[in-house]
């Protein structure tokens, strides 16, 4: 599935993309909280499934930047439609925002859940893999400025 994903991805930007500069700082943001994150969510998951408890408070990091991450990839998911991007891009990226903060609210109010943390991590990892091809194939890198199917 990741794999049909990302191969999606790649034929879409490689088309379409018209993102631009601003859409690439966007991603190189979005890849470094994923990529950060990503390791976080793995580690909790490992402790909870050592027997671990897990002490989150009100003031938890790993919550509040799951949030950031949110608004980000929402953020980035608008950049691409507003710049005539791919149809389908903004909503992965958009569902993948969702996805994390359904995740994170369910982690404040059950913080034991090793599924929620590895499905975070998965979440995460998709969306560095996704953004690096946003980060790096628009048209500052040599890619057509609209689809050619539009011309």
């Amino acid at each position: 599935m990741m794999h049909a994903l990302r191969s999606f991805a790649l034929v879409a930007i490689a088309a379409c993309l018209a993102a631009g500069s601003a859409s690439a700082q966007d991603a190189a943001g979005l890849i470094a909280l994923a990529e950060r994150l990503q390791g976080e969510a793995e580690a909790r998951a490992q402790s909870l499934e050592a027997g671990t408890v897990l002490a989150i408070g009100a003031e938890d990091s790993f919550l509040a930047d799951t949030a950031r991450f949110s608004s980000d990839a929402h953020a980035l998911g608008d950049a691409i439609q507003a710049s005539g991007g791919p149809a389908d891009l903004p909503c992965i990226f958009r569902g993948m925002a969702a996805d994390a903060a359904a995740r994170r609210e369910a982690l404040e109010a059950d913080p034991s859940s090793a599924g929620d943390y590895r499905e975070l991590a998965r979440t995460f990892s998709h969306a560095v893999i996704i953004a690096a091809d946003v980060e790096t194939e628009g048209p500052d890198t040599g890619f057509p400025p609209s689809c050619p199917a539009s011309q």
